[in-house]
C-alpha cells in the first residue's frame, strides 16, 4: 500500500517550497477542497504579470514577456540613437 504523499512527492515539495515559493502538497489540498477551477482562478491571479498581464513561470522571479519586450526596446532605443 502507498502512502500519501510519498518521499519522492514530499523531497519535491521541499525543494519548489524552498526554490519557489509555492507547495505542490497544499495545491493538491486546495484543489481537493475548493476545486478545479478555483485553483486555476487563484493560480492565474498569483502568477499574472501586474505590467503586461501575461502569466509568468513558477520558477521564474520575473516575467519573460516584460523582460523579452524591455531588451526589444532597449536594442531599438540604442539603434534610432546611434542613426542621429
Amino acid at each position: 500500500m502507498l502512502s500519501y504523499p510519498c518521499k519522492r512527492l514530499k523531497a519535491l515539495d521541499k525543494r519548489y517550497r524552498t526554490r519557489y515559493h509555492m507547495s505542490m502538497l497544499e495545491n493538491l489540498a486546495f484543489l481537493q477542497a475548493n476545486g478545479l477551477e478555483e485553483f486555476v482562478r487563484q493560480q492565474n491571479e498569483r502568477y499574472r504579470c501586474a505590467r503586461c498581464g501575461k502569466l509568468r513561470m513558477v520558477h521564474q522571479e520575473y516575467c519573460i514577456h516584460c523582460a523579452t519586450l524591455e531588451k526589444a526596446n532597449r536594442k531599438r532605443k540604442q539603434a534610432q540613437r546611434s542613426r542621429k
